[in-house]
């Protein structure tokens, strides 16, 4: 008997968009902008949701730099006139507070895209394939 070897064929799905973002950072800016204008978007980011700023730089960086800043005004509060003291440091429970209000924003983050209807987010890697197209996966995305 022939053995017939079975292959899997996906279809290549087409999508048409007025706007195609890759970066959820400061991109998402440019998304916002565009479904203010009623225009169809999609959101390209392999993550971390959210960008640099909201992830690993401005925004957790402040998490840890305000404790900081508090633990100097008590230092110098006796340049004021103010006798205070710091017992204790719980570094582990400020970076933990941290990593927890980052995770919490992402959820979130995720959550409000997935519920805009004008709007589609690809959590992957794309690469051009032609002017103004973008591969992912078997999608093929245009954005005029």
């Amino acid at each position: 008997m022939r053995r017939v070897e079975r292959r899997s064929v996906i279809a290549s799905v087409n999508k048409e968009y007025d706007v195609i973002v890759v970066g959820s950072g400061s991109g998402a800016i440019i998304v916002d902008h565009a479904l203010d204008q009623g225009l169809t978007v999609a959101m390209i980011d392999h993550g971390p949701l959210g960008g640099t700023c909201k992830n690993v730089g401005c925004i957790p960086s402040k998490m840890v730099i305000v404790p900081a800043d508090r633990v100097m005004d008590i230092r110098e509060a006796g340049k004021l006139g103010i006798t205070a003291e710091i017992r204790s440091i719980d570094f582990l429970y400020i970076m933990e507070r941290m990593r927890h209000q980052r995770l919490q924003d992402r959820e979130l983050l995720k959550q409000q895209i997935t519920e805009i209807p004008s709007l589609d987010y690809y959590d992957q890697t794309a690469h051009f394939v032609s002017e103004r197209t973008l591969q992912i996966g078997d999608n093929r995305l245009h954005g005029d």
